[in-house]
């Protein structure tokens, strides 16, 4: 996922190589923060169920979205249905 924001970002980002390479390492640096303050297993904020699954989502589908955006659509609809698989097996066994 975080390899997915980076490559990303740094794809759709215009301008000098100096901007994009900034947000390359700056938005999977924000989403690491988000993952530890409201996502993981010990985070700061924790989210109850629904929320915590619908965040997720979020979190991936934003990664795969940037990736059909940035031209790679095959990479996307695979992360996508490893993400959709994983997710759901995470929630049947509730390691959510």
């Amino acid at each position: 996922m975080l390899v997915a924001y980076g490559y990303s970002a740094y794809h759709l980002t215009p301008g000098h190589d100096a901007l994009r390479w900034f947000a390359a390492i700056a938005l999977p640096i924000v989403m690491i923060t988000i993952w530890a303050m409201f996502l993981a297993p010990r985070a700061t904020y924790h989210l109850d169920m629904p929320w915590l699954l619908i965040a997720k989502i979020i979190i991936f589908a934003g990664a795969i979205v940037m990736l059909a955006i940035a031209g790679k659509l095959q990479l996307a609809t695979i992360f996508a249905t490893i993400t959709a698989i994983h997710l759901a097996l995470a929630t049947y066994w509730k390691q959510v």
